[in-house]
């Protein structure tokens, strides 16, 4: 019993030492037509002194692990890029930290010819447990931005906290949707699925080949076209080999007449 207690009393010692009072955490993500998703973390944080020389030492050698050590980490459990950070240290220990990057978050779920449907789950971030929570503390909000030009293809779940239109996106043409969740939510499943046209680099690049690939992989349809075509090579490799060789076999060389 006694062991227990003691167990007890060191984690909430190391609680009290490493603890970090929040304040705010706002998350953007934003959905270009060309680009990875690109996504912004502001954490707004409360220090003490102990907290603070820590804290110093960490930015300075901010990588997404040491942040997410300290609490102040990426949002996403994916793999990300271009990664960024900066931080400000104001006076009483208020402190904040902004994040940078870009992660492959959209999953495509359909193949439309000429567009696509893509959806955001709640499953590839770190507020997804047995449901998708958003903290009350911190006060955590997600905006979404993405072009008008996307079309909804049902409506967002759960019911974002607040939703608007945006004229004028600096650095991007046209209008954008924006969806903001904020906490304290709860839901069984966080998505958000819209149908947006494809672009050509897109389609043509080595890593449109490999989306496209793994979706033919997950689409029972095209699994099995791909099955039943493999099928007929091994059947009729024979047949195939005998033709690229006719196809390809040089002409026989014209004998010299004597």
């Amino acid at each position: 019993m006694k062991l227990i207690w003691v167990v007890v009393g060191i984690v909430l010692m190391f609680q009290l030492v490493l603890s970090v009072e929040y304040i705010s955490h706002d998350m953007t993500i934003l959905i270009t037509p060309n680009k990875m998703p690109s996504i912004v973390e502001n954490y707004q944080i409360k220090l003490d002194q102990n907290e603070t020389q820590q804290f110093r030492e960490i930015m300075n050698n901010s990588s997404a692990s040491e942040l997410a050590k300290f609490g102040t980490g990426p949002s996403f459990k994916v793999a990300i890029s271009n990664f960024h950070s900066s931080y400000k240290l104001g006076e009483s220990g208020f402190a904040e930290v902004t994040l940078q990057y870009e992660a492959n978050i959209l999953h495509k779920i359909a193949d439309n010819g000429p567009t696509e449907v893509v959806e955001i789950t709640g499953s590839d971030t770190v507020f997804q447990g047995k449901t998708f929570t958003l903290p009350w503390k911190p006060t955590t909000q997600i905006s979404i931005q993405f072009p008008k030009a996307y079309r909804l293809v049902v409506q967002p779940r759960p019911q974002p906290t607040l939703n608007r239109v945006i004229a004028n996106l600096p650095g991007y043409s046209g209008e954008f949707y924006e969806y903001v969740w904020k906490g304290p939510l709860t839901s069984d499943k966080f998505v958000v699925e819209f149908e947006r046209p494809k672009a050509m680099q897109r389609q043509f690049s080595l890593m449109g080949i490999i989306t496209e690939f793994e979706y033919s992989l997950e689409n029972p349809l095209y699994l099995l076209v791909i099955i039943i075509f493999l099928g007929l090579i091994v059947i009729y490799r024979k047949a195939l080999v005998d033709l690229f060789k006719e196809i390809f076999a040089e002409e026989p060389a014209l004998e010299e007449e004597e």
